[in-house]
Order: structure tokens, then C-alpha cells, then sequence
């Protein structure tokens, strides 16, 4: 999956998302790129899942490639007045089986934990770890159903010490998406 990182105009980009979300607060249901999501990503994301919604102005589509095996992506390509960016990707590969896939996920996880240059705020669960990317201004998160492995990535904005609804949004996102894998996959 290509990732483009916004560069310059991260400040416009964040904002573009942060309005977008504030746009959708108190509104009911999944909107139409929601729903999109839930359809192209084919069962693996549900629409009420992740809030995609964007400032206005700001144009998306979801782009989608899923395997018979089980692998592949589903991202949210979004584009602002001067900028693309992704608001949301997930990918999935599959392993030899559910003891690579956790292997997999272990090692993932403990070398975002070491990082601490690149990554900030570290959470792990049962099934999958997430932090935010210094590197690339998101929120990401890696798991593992079973024989398959989830790579998450929400754009969001940097973790303020003292402000934590960033972290905990994506963070609830996050665990939204590993149960709608789960319940996908362990049909």
C-alpha cells in the first residue's frame, strides 16, 4: 500500500480531518463515505466503525483490492485544496498460521514500544497494540486474527500532554475494527 504522508501542509490536512469530525458529533448513523468503507472494505470494517467524515470541501473515495485468501486493503483517499492524505487504511496479510500471525504481531508490537523517538503513547491489548507515529502524524495500530495480521491507520492529530480524546478516539476506533476483523475472519 503506497502511504502518502503529507509534508507542509500537515497543518491544513489536520485541520481538513478535525473539522470533519466536529462536523459529524452528534449526528446518527454512518454518512455515505462510511458506508462505503463498510462495503468496499467487505465486511471487515462496519460503517458505524471509524468516523471518516471530512471538512467540507474536502473530496474522498474508497479504494478497495481484497483477495480470495482472505488479504488486502481497503484506505479512505481524501483530498484537500492543496494536498491528498488517507484519513484511514487497514491492511491484511495472512501468515502461515494463527502462530506466525501472533509472532508477527509480537514483534511489531515490541518494536513500537522500544521506539519511543518514533512513537508515543503505547497501548497494548490482547490482540493487537497500538501508539502514534511521529513519523508519519498518525495513529496506527497492529494485530492479529487469527491466522491473519491487521495493520490500522488513522490520521490524527499529534497527543497534547493533558489531552487524551485524540488517543482515546482512535484508540476506541481501533478496537472497534479488531472486533469487526475477528468477527470476519473467525466465521
Amino acid at each position: 500500500m503506497t502511504r502518502l504522508v503529507p509534508t507542509g501542509t500537515g497543518a491544513a490536512v489536520l485541520t481538513a480531518v478535525l473539522l470533519g469530525a466536529l462536523t459529524g458529533c452528534g449526528s446518527d448513523g454512518p454518512d455515505a463515505l462510511e458506508k462505503e468503507l463498510g462495503r468496499k472494505c467487505q465486511g471487515r470494517v462496519a460503517a458505524d466503525s471509524v468516523d471518516v467524515r471530512l471538512a467540507e470541501g474536502v473530496t474522498a473515495e474508497v479504494v478497495s483490492s481484497w483477495h480470495p485468501d482472505g488479504q488486502g486493503q481497503c484506505w479512505v483517499n481524501a483530498r484537500g485544496r492543496s494536498s491528498f492524505f488517507e484519513p484511514f487504511a487497514l491492511e491484511v496479510t495472512a501468515a502461515t498460521d494463527a502462530a506466525g500471525a501472533e509472532k508477527a504481531r509480537r514483534e511489531l508490537c515490541s518494536t513500537i514500544r522500544a521506539d519511543a523517538d518514533a512513537y508515543l503513547l503505547y497501548a497494548g491489548s490482547r490482540d493487537h497494540c497500538s501508539a502514534y507515529s511521529l513519523k508519519t502524524g498518525e495513529y496506527v495500530a497492529h494485530g492479529a486474527v487469527g491466522r491473519y495480521n491487521a495493520s490500522i491507520h488513522i490520521l490524527g492529530v499529534r497527543p497534547v500532554d493533558g489531552v487524551d480524546a485524540p488517543q482515546k478516539k482512535a484508540r476506541e476506533e481501533f478496537e472497534r475494527v479488531m472486533g469487526d476483523l475477528r468477527e470476519h475472519y473467525q466465521r
